[in-house]
C-alpha cells in the first residue's frame, strides 16, 4: 500500500511539474523588496526513500494492468536501491536543508529553520506560524532520486522542488518557481532547469546498483546545486 502511495504521489508531481497544472513563474524583484533581511525556512514533507524511476514505461500503455506492472517494477528498483545505501544514513531533507541555510547566510540574509511539522503534506502552507521574520521560505521536494527519460535512458540524479517566498506582513508572494535538476523530460518552459551533470549518470539500473554507494555524491551534488540556485535567486537588492 506503501508503495502504491509513493507512486501514486510521483504521478501527481510529475503532473504538476508537466504542466498540466500550471506551472508558477514568480520571480523575485531584490530592488522592490531591499526590505526582506529574514527568512524563515519551513522544511518540507520528509522525504522517506530515494526514487527509482524512469518515464514511458511500456506498461503505461497498456491500461491498469500495465499500470501496477511498471509500479510493481518501480517499487522493487527503489526498494533495492535504499537497502543499498541504508549504511550512508543519507538523508535528503537535513542535507539539502543544511546547504540551503548556508547559502542563504553567503546572501547575508538571517535564517530561521522552522520546526518540522510532522503533519506536513506536499503542497504549500495556507497559514504560516507565528515567527519573527520578514518572510517565510515554503520547500516541497517532487522527485528526488535516480530518473530516466525512458527505459533505455541513463538514470540522473534528479531533484525536483517547488518554492514560494511569502512575506510575513500582508501575506504576498514574492518568488514562486519549480527548479529541478537532472532528467529534464516533459520540463515546461517555466521550470528554473538547472541541467544534468553526465558524470552522475548510469547506464542501466545494475549499473547504479554497483555503485551505490557512490551513487549518493551524485544526490548530494543535485541537492548543493539546488539549493546554490535557489538562494541566488533570492539574491538581496543593494
Amino acid at each position: 500500500m506503501k508503495k502504491s502511495l509513493l507512486y501514486l504521489t510521483v504521478g501527481l508531481m510529475v503532473l504538476i511539474i508537466t504542466g498540466c497544472v500550471k506551472t508558477p513563474n514568480v520571480n523575485f524583484n531584490s530592488q522592490m523588496h531591499k526590505n526582506i533581511k529574514s527568512i524563515a525556512v519551513v522544511p518540507p514533507k520528509n522525504t522517506e526513500e530515494v526514487n527509482i524511476f524512469y518515464f514511458n514505461h511500456p506498461g503505461m500503455s497498456l491500461g491498469l494492468i500495465g499500470g501496477i506492472a511498471s509500479s510493481v517494477e518501480f517499487s522493487s528498483k527503489t526498494t533495492t536501491y535504499n537497502k543499498l545505501i541504508l549504511s550512508t544514513k543519507f538523508n535528503v531533507n537535513n542535507y539539502f536543508l543544511s546547504k540551503l541555510t548556508h547559502y542563504l547566510k553567503k546572501e547575508k540574509y538571517n535564517v530561521t529553520l522552522l520546526p518540522y511539522d510532522p503533519k506536513r503534506d506536499k503542497e504549500h502552507l495556507k497559514i504560516y506560524p507565528e515567527v519573527n521574520t520578514d518572510a517565510y521560505l515554503d520547500i516541497v521536494f517532487g522527485d528526488v532520486g535516480y530518473i530516466a527519460g525512458s527505459p533505455s535512458s541513463t538514470y540522473k540524479p534528479t531533484v525536483k522542488v517547488a518554492v514560494r517566498l511569502v512575506k510575513k506582513s500582508d501575506k504576498s508572494i514574492l518568488y514562486d518557481k519549480h527548479l529541478a535538476i537532472g532528467e529534464n523530460f516533459a520540463l515546461t518552459q517555466e521550470v528554473d532547469y538547472i541541467g544534468s551533470d553526465t558524470e552522475e549518470c548510469y547506464k542501466d539500473f545494475d549499473a547504479l546498483k554497483e555503485n551505490a554507494l557512490k551513487s549518493v555524491g551524485g544526490l548530494k551534488k543535485a541537492l548543493d546545486k539546488v539549493a546554490k540556485r535557489l538562494a541566488v535567486s533570492l539574491k538581496r537588492g543593494k
